[in-house]
């Protein structure tokens, strides 16, 4: 079956109460800190999430990705480490067992940009074979320059900081044979930034 978007959530917190889900669904949650390079941690409880990656640590900032299959109908997000806001998606039929990768059929793709610049980087990716491509990423102050998703992708999350700090979510809303790396250009104050790429395997993947 082809992978659906069923819903997403944010808090400017370390935790968050996920929406609607059920048995089976994936769970992509990414924990965001504007103020420091010790990068968040995932939760004791539940112990099932699995990290993906950093969207790369630098710049006074830093952020991490990881994943999660719901196991119920009343799954929580946790409380994540060193972080200062969190956002989460969550997807129907994704692959139970190889639900996300970073790897692509040429390797690892080049998905995790930072910098401290009025440039904000996405970074490319391609999958192995057709797959949604997510994003996510965040920067130290607030620009809702951000907000705005690449050319081939929607955004589904943006939580704005109450004096700093702003986090964004993306995806490609459909699968993608490939997605190219792409600048966008920041109109605030320059300051450090970072951005993680990667895809999702559909339930009938088969490697």
């Amino acid at each position: 079956m082809a992978v659906t978007f069923i819903g997403s959530g944010s808090a400017e917190a370390t935790t968050v109460t996920l929406g609607a889900h059920q048995k089976g669904d994936l769970v992509i949650g990414y924990a965001y800190r504007h103020d420091n390079n010790n990068a968040p941690r995932t939760p004791s409880s539940p112990a099932r999430w699995s990290a993906l990656g950093l969207s790369p640590t630098g710049n006074t900032q830093s952020g991490l990705a990881a994943y999660m299959i719901c196991e119920s109908n009343s799954e929580v997000f946790g409380t994540w480490a060193n972080c200062t806001s969190v956002g989460y998606l969550i997807y129907r039929s994704a692959n139970v067992i190889f639900p996300v990768r970073t790897m692509t059929s040429s390797g690892f793709a080049d998905g995790q940009k930072s910098g401290a610049t009025s440039t904000f980087t996405w970074g490319g990716c391609v999958p192995i074979r057709n797959s949604w491509v997510v994003g996510v990423g965040g920067i130290r102050t607030i620009d809702t320059d951000i907000n705005t998703p690449p050319v081939d992708m929607v955004n589904r999350v943006s939580r704005v900081g109450a004096t700093n700090g702003h986090l964004v979510m993306h995806d490609t809303n459909g699968e993608v044979a490939s997605r190219s790396s792409g600048d966008l250009t920041l109109t605030g104050t320059a300051a450090g930034w970072g951005s993680f790429v990667f895809h999702i395997f559909e339930t009938n993947i088969s490697l």
